[in-house]
């Protein structure tokens, strides 16, 4: 068996680069954008106003990071979602209403002291390296053949 790439594989290698690259890149930037919303919710967890909101209903996930809790809640007649782990949801089952931080300027609220930043680490520097690994990986390839 030959080492040597098929004729189609060698025109196309710029394009297969460049679909790699691309997808690469897109994982970066969509990691990012998923870390900046946590750091966001966490800091109106740690800086914003202290609230009480209503409890308005409650939905039971899987209790995991892909399938949280939610708990809605209403404050000044807008309903919030707050996603939590299956501890905090059981703490408040008898709770008519929830403490959160509610930052005014934005209209956002989040539970206090989320750490939503520390606990979706692991996703992101898996993310990361996967993203990483598929850029050293295309371009070794390329240079190759």
């Amino acid at each position: 068996m030959s080492a040597e790439p098929t004729e189609g594989y060698k025109r196309y290698r710029w394009l297969w680069l460049i679909l790699m690259l691309g997808l690469a890149f897109f994982l970066i930037l969509m990691t990012f954008g998923l870390y900046r919303n946590a750091s966001r919710k966490d800091e109106i967890g740690s800086r914003g106003k202290l609230v009480h909101m209503k409890i308005t209903g409650r939905e039971r996930g899987a209790g995991t990071l892909k399938f949280p809790d939610h708990i809605y809640a209403e404050y000044q007649g807008i309903r919030h979602d707050f996603t939590c782990g299956r501890k905090f949801f059981r703490k408040t089952m008898a709770a008519d209403s929830i403490e959160v931080r509610f930052d005014p300027v934005s209209g956002s609220a989040a539970l206090p002291g989320s750490g939503r930043v520390r606990h979706e680490a692991f996703l992101y520097v898996m993310i990361i390296g996967v993203s990483v690994a598929i850029i050293w990986k295309s371009v070794k390839e390329f240079i190759q053949h």
